[in-house]
């Protein structure tokens, strides 16, 4: 489309073949982007401090979620894969936060 920018990334076996994101401007923020992966659509942005209106989780928030998704699928991956005699893994549970900050990253 015309004055959005549009990006596509291809995934491993089992993924969405392709996940678009183009500029959201209708969200009232200079940073809001519509994501769409698969069946799932889902908006990220900045916090209004960093210049978004908080339309969705910012970019590190993200990161944070495919990260702890990933570890915790992991972890079950694994236990299942495993078979141990007796045992049993009642769930699988993963906080992630930020450690500290860095200048050319928006806080938030």
């Amino acid at each position: 489309r015309t004055g959005n920018t549009v990006c596509r990334r291809r995934y491993a076996t089992g993924s969405p073949r392709v996940v678009t994101g183009a500029e959201d401007r209708q969200r009232g923020s200079t940073f809001a982007v519509q994501i769409a992966s698969g069946a799932h659509a889902f908006h990220t942005d900045l916090q209004p401090q960093a210049g978004g209106v908080d339309a969705g989780p910012s970019p590190k928030e993200l990161v944070l979620a495919a990260l702890i998704g990933c570890t915790a699928l992991t972890i079950r991956t694994f236990y299942e894969n495993a078979k141990w005699a007796g045992s049993s893994l009642e769930g699988v549970e993963v906080e992630a936060e930020e450690l500290g900050a860095h200048p050319h990253v928006p806080s938030g």
